[in-house]
């Protein structure tokens, strides 16, 4: 069973490997549920681990593709195991649909990181906003803002949105 020691799940799982490519992370993940266990164990690199971790924390987590807002907000707490993911649920037969709603996604241009912001901290700092926490904390509430309303985006909106905030 899938968890239990070190074989597989079924012939049919490790038939699908082959559309992973070479990638040892991404084999591990799909075969194991502890890859990052697994890759320990064979002593790869702290690199390799820690994406298995992270697509760990993320598998199973999928948004619902018809969801535009959660799919901006799951690709933006993915971050750099998106395509991991979507690689994974496509060699089990499964996310053709959230495969096209993250290529809608890019190809808007939605802002998904503090560095896709129309501001920097920079911006926030010239309005009077102290660095330090308040400063991580406001970009975060821009983000989080963007995210479900990608259109206020604008350097001016998101510099008024803090003044509101009572940042500056």
């Amino acid at each position: 069973m899938k968890g239990e020691g070190p074989i597989p799940q079924s012939r049919y799982q490790l038939s699908r490997c082959d559309e992973l490519g070479r990638d040892p992370v991404l084999v591990t993940a799909f075969l194991f549920d502890d890859a990052a266990g697994v890759l320990r164990s064979l002593r790869c690199s702290n690199e390799q681990i820690d994406r298995a971790r992270r697509i760990a924390g993320f598998r199973g987590r999928e948004p619902d593709p018809g969801d535009p807002v959660a799919v901006r907000r799951w690709m933006s707490d993915a971050g750099p195991v998106v395509d991991d993911l979507l690689a994974l649920a496509a060699a089990a037969g499964l996310g053709a649909g959230l495969a096209a709603a993250v290529a809608d996604v890019r190809a808007s241009g939605a802002p998904l990181t503090l560095g896709d912001l129309a501001v920097s901290g920079d911006d926030l700092k010239e309005m009077g906003v102290p660095e330090g926490p308040e400063l991580g904390r406001l970009l975060k509430a821009l983000l989080n803002e963007v995210l479900e309303h990608p259109e206020k985006n604008e350097k001016e909106i998101l510099l008024q949105l803090v003044a509101v905030m009572g940042g500056g």
